[in-house]
């Protein structure tokens, strides 16, 4: 992907490749992750490319939330959602799940809540399964929280049930 940024890219592949660089440098090196993140919000806003704002909106949160920066988290993650009815589904779908962590985490529960709801409504609707098993994981989070052992081993179970059929790359969302 790095190499590709020095090829003449159009403006909005080249939005796409940061973002693609800053979600998958989070899992080894979330500075440069952020780094990438930036730089793919300054270029999607400056060119109005609507799905690559929000899609980078949502990766610099993702930074804040890493850092512990919850409140700043939560505003990076409620730009992203203001987009969402005019970007990207799975965009905002993992941009839900990430919204409901933070509050699940700030004790926020039943906002947590419905940040899961939302996320499995637009599942539902669209017959998407990208991030399916990330909300189930949350819920049970969130149900541990709130000493709901047998709803969180529920939850955690389909879960489990859907990653079993995933590939290993698609196990790291």
């Amino acid at each position: 992907l790095t190499a590709l940024l020095r090829t003449s890219l159009q403006p909005k592949e080249r939005v796409d490749v940061l973002n693609n660089l800053s979600y998958n440098y989070y899992d080894y090196n979330d500075s440069i992750g952020h780094v990438y993140a930036e730089q793919a919000l300054a270029e999607a806003r400056r060119i109005g490319y609507t799905e690559g704002t929000q899609y980078a909106l949502t990766l610099v949160g993702i930074w804040h939330f890493t850092i512990g920066n919850y409140p700043k988290a939560l505003s990076y993650f409620t730009k992203s959602d203001s987009l969402g009815k005019n970007a990207s589904t799975n965009n905002a779908i993992y941009n839900l799940m990430l919204m409901g962590n933070v509050l699940a985490d700030l004790g926020q529960y039943d906002s947590a809540q419905l940040m899961y709801e939302r996320g499995l409504a637009v599942l539902h609707k669209t017959k998407s399964q990208r991030y399916t098993s990330g909300i189930y994981k949350g819920y049970a989070r969130l149900k541990m929280y709130q000493w709901q052992n047998d709803k969180a081993l529920e939850y955690i179970e389909k879960a489990g049930q859907l990653r079993s059929t995933d590939s290993d790359f698609q196990k790291r969302d």
